[in-house]
């Protein structure tokens, strides 16, 4: 029963397909990358089943949007690795620091609701990854943090889950 919780919160950034595209989904001004989530750690706060140990790796493409390819501000997009552009969803809002060759993007997203076995769960993400050679994420994270449960023995508040990801960039190659 522990183990199917923790598989619950490990696969939360599968959810974020309802999240609004709002006018639609950026294709000019955007970097698209596949990222591998591998290793997960929870923070003291977090219940056995959210502690880790069960972690099964996954994988998504997220596409880096540059509202004004002037600016420092990003919009990050999701959807599965290999399902049509059309599926991105819009889940979090950053800055990116430095260049694509030698910077690092933070960002965050969230309230995000949930139904977990019977319990409601909120939660916001926060995030980043630095960026290497215009072409590489070599050690990315992203922490869920628990702001509301209605079961707050299986989903604690203050719960933070941290998953590490690496990342490439995608080509269009990848995706047919």
């Amino acid at each position: 029963m522990a183990v199917s919780r923790f598989l619950v919160l490990a696969a939360l950034p599968l959810v974020l397909a309802a999240c609004n595209t709002g006018d639609g989904i950026p294709d000019t001004n955007v970097r698209d990358y596949h990222v591998e989530f591998d290793t997960a750690e929870g923070n003291e706060t977090c219940a056995e089943a959210l502690d880790g140990s069960g972690h099964e790796a996954f994988s998504l493409t997220y596409r880096i949007h540059w509202p004004d390819p002037e600016d420092v501000e990003v919009d990050l997009y999701w959807k599965r690795r290999g399902d049509a552009d059309s599926t991105y969803s819009f889940f979090a809002a950053g800055t990116m620091s430095g260049t694509l060759d030698e910077g690092a993007i933070a960002y965050a997203g969230g309230p995000y609701e949930e139904d977990k076995a019977g319990a409601r769960v909120t939660y916001k993400i926060e995030g980043r990854a630095p960026l290497r050679f215009s072409d590489q994420i070599p050690d990315g994270s992203e922490t869920f943090i628990i702001t509301d449960s209605s079961r707050t023995s299986d989903y604690p508040i203050g719960c933070a889950y941290t998953v590490s990801y690496e990342g490439s960039l995608a080509s269009e190659q990848d995706e047919s």
